[in-house]
């Protein structure tokens, strides 16, 4: 797609206008003796930011392409539509259009290492995180170098940095879009494959990281965000359904994600003790899905027929009926027989 491109930089978008123009200026400091493109991905937004970033196309136009659907296709779809923008690219990355780039030579660096180390897949530098106008680092520990592979990760010893600190070798997109990406989109969990929860571990498993304790990067931890914007309950649902992606593009590896998927659904049905209907309306499907992807079937079969023929309305109902009970301050969750008592006022975290 780019000619003579080394690497890409994918900017998805959505009503970003406050914070657009430091993300692209961050892109557009980057000082590299090879050329990099900065890929802007707008989701049909509806503020000034598709203006913002036709403003910078007229200032850097062989740096910035401004790829716009014509209607909100949300995040999945537009980061698949920047996949396919990676053909013939040695190396690209991700920056959310709210975080924004500290170091001029990022970029530079992280090609220099991958260069050098064709074993190596990923490269990480540490983040600076804002929340709620304070400072902290993602990582604060006193490594200051980690090179580690995808048997290190399953034994926690590892360091994966938030998105904005990776840069990815193209292992998967550089020649044509993957299929199996591609397939898992169309799977129920395939949101759950859109985010850096996934293409980091996912590159992982084709080849080693390398971690350095500099600082090279923000992320601008805010409530508007996708993520940070969710309940810790929801927090651990979505990352259950990572895992469960997981057992299905790592299949020598499939018992260790379905653990992992099981503990955190295990630890968001506790925390649903203390939530109120609405938190559990509003999240009935993906507790289904979970419950039956864990508990329903004895092999785990994505799409299971036996399960698409349940009369799911009826169970749901029955799984997640909330009942007042007389005379106390009480209400009582069932959960798939399992029922929990809880204050009403109790706020859910």
């Amino acid at each position: 797609m780019f000619k003579d491109i080394k690497l890409v930089c994918l900017m998805p978008t959505y009503n970003k206008q406050d914070t657009l123009t430091k993300a692209i200026e961050s892109v557009m400091i980057q000082k590299a003796d090879f050329a990099y493109k900065l890929v802007i991905l707008d989701d049909c937004s509806t503020d000034d930011s598709y203006t913002i970033a036709q403003r910078y196309k007229e200032k850097y136009p062989e740096k910035i392409e401004i790829v716009r659907n014509e209607t909100n296709l949300k995040l999945l779809k537009s980061i698949t539509n920047g996949y396919h923008l990676l053909k013939g690219v040695d190396y690209f990355c991700v920056l959310d259009a709210d975080d924004w780039y500290i170091y001029d030579k990022k970029f530079a660096d992280a090609v220099e290492f991958l260069e050098k180390h064709k074993d190596f897949v990923s490269y990480f530098a540490n983040v600076i995180v804002i929340e709620n106008s304070k400072e902290r680092f993602w990582y604060d520990g006193n490594i200051q170098v980690l090179d580690y592979n995808f048997k290190d990760y399953r034994q926690g010893k590892c360091i994966a940095t938030q998105t904005s600190g990776g840069i990815f070798r193209n292992v998967y997109f550089k020649d044509k879009m993957n299929e199996a990406f591609l397939q898992g989109t169309k799977k129920e969990y395939g949101e759950s494959i859109r985010a850096d929860g996934f293409r980091v571990i996912w590159h992982l498993y084709a080849g080693k990281a390398h971690f350095v304790n500099h600082l090279e990067s923000v992320y601008n931890y805010n409530d508007k965000g996708i993520w940070a914007s969710l309940k810790s309950v929801e927090q651990d649902l979505l990352n259950a359904r990572l895992y469960i992606a997981f057992t299905d593009f790592f299949h020598n590896d499939k018992d260790f994600f379905l653990k992992q998927a099981k503990n955190l659904y295990d630890l968001a049905v506790k925390k649903l003790r203390t939530c109120d209907k609405k938190t559990i309306t509003k999240n009935k499907d993906l507790i289904f899905y979970l419950y039956s992807q864990i508990y329903l079937t004895d092999n785990f079969i994505f799409d299971n027929e036996n399960l698409k023929n349940l009369d799911k309305l009826s169970l749901v109902e029955r799984i997640f009926s909330v009942k007042n009970a007389p005379n106390q301050r009480y209400k009582i969750l069932t959960i798939l027989g399992l029922e929990f008592k809880f204050k009403r006022k109790q706020q859910c975290k």
